[in-house]
């Protein structure tokens, strides 16, 4: 059977009730649409999708079951592909300009003497970028798909935005709590390493992207 566009938006509105997360919205749609083809046109299409879930998933319950085995798959392809982008940057060639730009930042800031107040407001580039990342995600993704039902990749990409907040907390709770004495090179270090953690964010943003564009 052909759908009409009236059984789409039926089987549309009748995923969207089952299925919480866009990647798996997509795959047992498509499946779905392509099974259809192979149903009677006299098949009422409420009995046809329940068929096909039935036969090809086991079922609704079987739905979501398989909707967690794919977040976890892409949860585990998020972190394995920002751990790779971050690694990259302490590996040749690559390690050549993070050391050599990292000791000319270092150096500049000990030569000019940065206070507490340039540090701060250094310090909120790598803190508040993440989030600027993660809300142009949100709204690239609705653009490109005109849709911005949730991804399974939402709450891991939040989880890694929120390093350098929580690093920045650490350093800040440390100093004053523990008066802890951190040094102009520590202080330069740990800027560095916030600041590389944004570009593999950013690499990360552009590799889900290209994904994206691939899968269109």
């Amino acid at each position: 059977m052909t759908p009409s566009p009236e059984q789409l938006k039926l089987l549309q509105d009748n995923l969207r009730k089952v299925l919480t997360y866009r990647e798996t919205y997509e795959e047992v749609y498509d499946h779905i649409l392509s099974a259809l083809a192979n149903e009677p046109d006299n098949i009422n299409i409420g009995d046809a999708l329940n068929k096909i879930i039935q036969n090809d998933f086991g079922g609704y319950e079987k739905l979501s079951r398989l909707e967690k085995t794919i977040k976890r798959a892409l949860v585990k392809d998020t972190l394995r592909k920002y751990s790779f982008f971050l690694i990259s940057y302490f590996e040749f060639p690559v390690l050549i300009y993070t050391v050599g730009l990292s000791l000319l930042f270092i150096y500049f800031s000990l030569i000019i003497k940065v206070n507490y107040l340039s540090w701060s407001i250094l310090f909120s580039i790598p803190i508040f970028a993440p989030g600027i990342i993660v809300n142009i995600r949100h709204f690239k993704k609705g653009y490109i798909l005109g849709d911005t039902k949730q991804s399974a990749r939402d709450r891991i990409f939040r989880t890694i935005s929120r390093i350098p907040m929580q690093i920045s907390m650490f350093v800040f709770f440390t100093s004053i709590h523990y008066k802890f004495n951190y040094n102009q090179v520590s202080i330069a270090i740990i800027f560095i390493i916030l600041n590389i953690h944004v570009l593999a964010m950013l690499k990360l943003y552009n590799y889900e992207f290209k994904k994206i564009s691939v899968n269109r």
